[in-house]
Parts: structure tokens; C-alpha cells; sequence
């Protein structure tokens, strides 16, 4: 009897480890590839967010601007057609006082060079500064947004008000001047609450106006303070300015009095003293006048006076 041949089944078993590792090789290449991906910042879904952008809110145009204790009127809006929105933005950091420089002496005590002991005190870590946050109204739509400025600015600025220019460092400056198609102006005005300030920047573009009120912490600097002039130094200033104000030659200067005013007004945060300037009439002997000034009392600045809407506008300075 013939025994039967056991048949040798195929090694099935082989093919499907070789599919196991063909298929672990491909998977640790792929994480392969992903780590160097995310190591060598790889642009994927993840590489191509960018930050997200915050419109400014729509409102309502406001009614009053509250800088802390302080309400002020907000710009009116008549035209329906005015965007009004509200962000927030920086706030005003005033420039820190600079630190008196202390001087290494011989008398301070200093370690030894050569020994190996160790303050156990640890440098103390300065806190980050904490920016301030202002809310800032944008107003788009405007027809005419630098005289829209220039109004609100003159509201501000009234003596009933009290807010006055100042430049980077906070120091009293001169309005600018609103026929730019962009422009800004930085307004401020001491607040009752001791180590505190009201700030107001007022920025125009073509067809936008864009205020930012807030109330800082800080405190104004002191301006500096301007070298007095004699009366007798003073008129004699404005007597050599008589040509470039009046437009006259320097030899009819002696045809011209210079008169003081009493009293001193205060224009741009600088003390001023007026002066009446007055021809004298060959014919009937009297005084006819020629201008009414203010020369502020640094000299560097002379403004005319309006008699009859008792406004100041300032002189150029640059012709001798």
C-alpha cells in the first residue's frame, strides 16, 4: 500500500510579511517626512494661518467721549452716510524722566577680583511695560475731513476747554496748519486727579477723521522756562522786525513808534506781550496804526492780531 505524498502547501505566511514590513517601511518613512516637515517649518494648512485680522467695530456715532472723569462733546454727525467705527489701539506712553548717571568712585567698595564668593542675590528681572489701550473713532465719509479737523481741534483748544498742541516730547508747540490732505495734531491738558493727563490726537486723511481720547498716567512736563526780556529789549526786537512785518525799507523804520500794551496773554503755552506799531503822519503830526503783535517772550515768535475777530496768526520768521 502506497502511502500518499503529503503535499507542501505554499508559504502563504512569507507574502504577507513582506506586505507587513513593505508597509512599516512606507509608514516610517512618512513620519519621517512629516517631523522634518514641521522641523524645517513646513508650509501646510497649519504653516499658512496668518494672524487674524480685527475689523473696527461699526457703532453709532457717539454722543460724548468719556476720558475718565472727563466728558467731552463727540464730533456731530449730520450725514447719514458717515462710517462710524471704534477699535482699540496703543495708547499714549509718556518718555520716562532720564536717571541721573552715578559715578564710580574710589571710596565705593568694590569685590575682590580674585575671589570665588558669590552674591546669593539674584539680578532683580524688570517687568515688561504694560502698553496702555485707547479706543479710537473712525470717522470715514467726510467731504472735507481736514476742516472738519481743524473745527474739532478749535473746540478743543478754546479757553473754555483748556486742551493745547504739543510736539513728540510734550512740549507746548504751535497748531499745524489743516490745507495737507493728511495731517495730525496732538492735544493735551492737565487733569485734576493728581498723576494724571487728558490726551487727545486728532488725525485727518482725505475723507477720514480719526479721534483718539484718553486719560494717561503720567504727568506733563514742566516748559521750559523762557529767558526774560526787558521792555526796553523787547520793543527794540520789534523794531528791527518793523521791515519784514510792515513790509517797509530800513530807512523808514525812524517814521515808526512802538508802543507796549499792559498786560501779558499766554498763546501756545508761552507768555506774550502786545505791541501797538503806529506811523507817525508827517502832515497832522499824530499816529495812524500800522499792526497789532504779540511777541512771545523766548522771541521766537510773533503773531498779529486781528482787532476785529481778535484772532492771532503767526508771522514768518525767516526774512530778516
Amino acid at each position: 500500500m502506497r502511502k500518499k505524498k503529503e503535499r507542501k502547501q505554499k508559504s502563504a505566511p512569507v507574502k504577507g510579511k513582506k506586505k507587513i514590513i513593505i508597509i512599516a517601511a512606507v509608514l516610517l518613512v512618512a513620519v519621517a517626512a512629516l517631523i522634518a516637515f514641521k522641523l524645517l517649518g513646513g508650509k501646510g494648512e497649519e504653516g499658512e494661518k496668518k494672524e487674524e485680522i480685527i475689523e473696527p467695530e461699526v457703532i453709532e456715532a457717539p454722543m460724548l467721549y468719556e476720558l475718565g472723569d472727563l466728558k467731552l462733546p463727540a464730533l456731530p454727525v449730520l450725514n447719514a452716510d458717515i462710517v462710524v467705527t471704534k477699535e482699540e489701539v496703543p495708547g499714549l506712553v509718556p518718555a520716562e524722566e532720564e536717571q541721573p548717571v552715578v559715578l564710580e568712585t574710589a571710596d565705593q567698595e568694590k569685590p575682590d577680583e580674585g575671589s570665588d564668593e558669590k552674591s546669593d542675590e539674584e539680578p532683580e528681572e524688570k517687568p515688561e511695560p504694560v502698553i496702555p489701550v485707547a479706543n479710537a473713532f473712525h470717522y470715514e465719509g467726510l467731504r472735507s475731513a481736514a476742516s472738519v479737523a481743524s473745527a474739532y481741534t478749535t473746540l478743543l483748544t478754546d479757553s473754555a476747554v483748556g486742551f493745547y498742541p504739543v510736539d513728540s516730547t510734550l512740549q507746548p508747540a504751535k497748531l499745524p496748519e489743516f490745507d495737507t490732505d493728511a495731517g495730525s495734531v496732538q492735544l493735551v491738558m492737565k487733569a485734576e486727579e493728581d498723576g494724571f493727563f487728558y490726551s487727545f490726537r486728532v488725525e485727518w486723511s482725505e475723507d477720514g477723521v480719526t479721534l483718539i481720547p484718553e486719560k494717561v498716567e503720567g504727568s506733563l512736563p514742566e516748559p521750559p522756562q523762557p529767558v526774560e526780556m526787558t521792555l526796553s529789549d523787547a520793543t527794540s526786537y520789534m523794531r528791527y522786525r518793523i521791515p519784514s512785518l510792515l513790509g517797509v525799507s530800513a530807512d523808514d523804520v525812524q517814521n515808526y513808534r512802538i508802543y507796549v500794551e499792559d498786560g501779558k496773554v499766554i498763546i501756545n503755552g508761552t507768555p506774550c506781550l502786545r505791541f501797538k506799531i503806529c506811523r507817525e503822519n508827517p502832515q497832522t503830526g499824530g499816529n495812524e496804526n500800522s499792526g497789532d503783535y504779540y511777541l512771545s517772550s523766548d522771541r521766537r515768535h510773533i503773531y498779529r492780531l486781528d482787532v476785529e475777530t481778535n484772532a492771532v496768526e503767526e508771522v514768518d520768521l525767516s526774512a530778516p
